[in-house]
């Protein structure tokens, strides 16, 4: 679960001029969603402790209809838009139609702003009669035409796809091992998802970071999410039946996991920057 302190959502109805506060219902993975009906001019707006340039949306209930989505981010005093955008929950031209992550660049002439308090902030109008939020870097997306109505389960970090994890493991790519831990169950994305967690609580610990924000590029942490999912699975499907594999998937992980170069946003702007990516950290130990 994200700490609800750490990370804000918030859904803009444009129509209404007021906010809904969505954050219990997507800042922790579970059968709760927070179903919402999106016209032209409505925002979700995500609030987060460092700026951030991705967020995996998982969509427990699709959109059917095209449209451009936009971000922009608040900095400069006003709203400014990113300047390139990837957006893996598109299928066809169809925004949040799957779940997937939105990753983004933000604009290099503009900065952010932290918000230190929605209620005095005179630029931030739209919050005159919302929440009071305090300490908070503000990012919005939005869509060019009414996608109508959308349920998002979870807003937060996967930092590793099936397939990646199923080439290092392929013996839980078996439909008897999903049955086995859950009826019905056809992916390890619930286990993917909790081993995102379980890694960058990790990198808190370590003091590499301090909020999950600071990541800007997931690809070096992927490897260690791999085998971390991989033992909470295992361990799940039974402990005498995969000792051996579990031992081994947690060494593979502590490996994984003690490298010397994190890409991490020092300076708070959500680039990655050249210097970042040269910065070394101390090597992290179990």
């Amino acid at each position: 679960m994200i700490s609800n302190i750490d990370q804000r959502v918030l859904f803009w109805d444009d129509s209404a001029s007021s906010f809904l506060d969505i954050t219990r219902e997507v800042n922790a993975y579970n059968d709760v969603s927070a179903s919402l009906n999106f016209d032209v001019g409505d925002k979700l707006y995500i609030g987060s402790y460092f700026p951030i340039n991705h967020k995996y949306l998982n969509i427990s209930s699709a959109n059917a209809i095209a449209a451009d989505v936009s971000v922009e981010y608040y900095g400069s005093r006003k709203w400014n838009p990113v300047v390139d955008i990837l957006d893996y929950t598109e299928l066809a031209s169809v925004p949040l139609a799957r779940p997937g992550i939105l990753q983004f660049t933000p604009d290099r002439d503009e900065g952010w702003n932290l918000v230190t308090d929605t209620s005095d902030e005179p630029y931030l109008t739209e919050f005159s009669s919302g929440p009071v939020v305090y300490d908070k870097y503000w990012t919005r997306l939005g869509f060019s035409a009414a996608i109508g109505s959308v349920s998002i389960a979870y807003v937060g970090s996967l930092l590793a796809e099936e397939d990646e994890l199923l080439r290092e493991y392929p013996h839980l790519n078996q439909a008897v091992l999903l049955r086995s831990w859950e009826v019905g169950k056809t992916d390890w994305l619930e286990q993917r998802i909790i081993g995102s967690e379980y890694v960058l609580q990790d990198l808190v610990r370590k003091s590499v970071i301090v909020d999950r924000s600071q990541i800007l590029d997931i690809a070096p942490l992927g490897e260690a999410c791999i085998h971390k999912t991989a033992e909470i699975i295992m361990t799940g499907l039974g402990v005498k039946n995969y000792k051996a594999s579990i031992e081994q998937a947690s060494k593979r992980y502590s490996e994984s996991i003690n490298i010397r170069k994190f890409d991490v946003d020092a300076n708070a702007n959500g680039q990655k920057e050249r210097f970042e990516k040269r910065l070394t950290t101390n090597r992290v130990s179990r």
